[in-house]
């Protein structure tokens, strides 16, 4: 069951892109289900980070100095590097905006996987090429600056997110690797 439902969340990220399928595996059975409610600070900045998080369900908003650079949704994932080198300090702080389930990779349980992979060991140095580096948002000059919400959702309104399962993909346009992703389900499931 651990395996279908984390499989999506591990065959996305592009930290672990081109690793062995039975490395993925371990990974996939290494993962711990969190739930968080919203405005749960997951990391946060100048703060030790343990692990790395996907996100299942939900949103999570990446600021820089408080001030929101990136927003990440289902699939997405966070503190990466804190599964290649221990990280004191980390860049930034991951909070949640709604209802979110994710995935945690200790880096302890990342570590142990190791020594059993020596061809993922020779690839970690790409792998830490991928992590997400996050900068703070340019301003130009003489523009005013913008107030409000940075990143209004407008199918949001009021109401609640509870564990949806939306893309960030205009409605119609299916994901290259949709089908893949169909047929894996298929395949773990029988």
């Amino acid at each position: 069951v651990t395996l279908y439902l984390t499989h999506r969340v591990i065959l996305t990220s592009k930290v672990f892109r081109g690793t062995e399928a039975g490395f993925l595996r371990r990974v996939m059975l290494a993962l711990v289900q969190h739930y968080h409610t919203r405005d749960t600070k997951v990391v946060a900045q100048g703060e030790p980070a343990g692990g790395m998080c996907f996100i299942a369900a939900g949103d999570v908003d990446i600021l820089l100095d408080g001030e929101q650079v990136n927003s990440l949704s289902v699939n997405g994932s966070f503190a990466e590097a804190a599964i290649l080198d221990a990280v004191d300090a980390m860049p930034y702080t991951a909070k949640c905006t709604s209802y979110n389930e994710q995935w945690y990779l200790a880096r302890v349980a990342f570590h142990r996987l190791l020594p059993e992979f020596p061809m993922v060991v020779a690839k970690l140095g790409d792998m830490g090429k991928r992590v997400r580096v996050y900068k703070p948002k340019k301003r130009g000059r003489g523009r005013p600056e913008k107030t409000g919400d940075a990143s209004p959702r407008k199918d949001e309104g009021d109401k609640p997110s509870l564990a949806s399962h939306k893309t960030r993909l205009p409605e119609g346009i299916m994901h290259p690797q949709g089908l893949f992703m169909h047929c894996w389900s298929f395949l773990l499931l029988f």
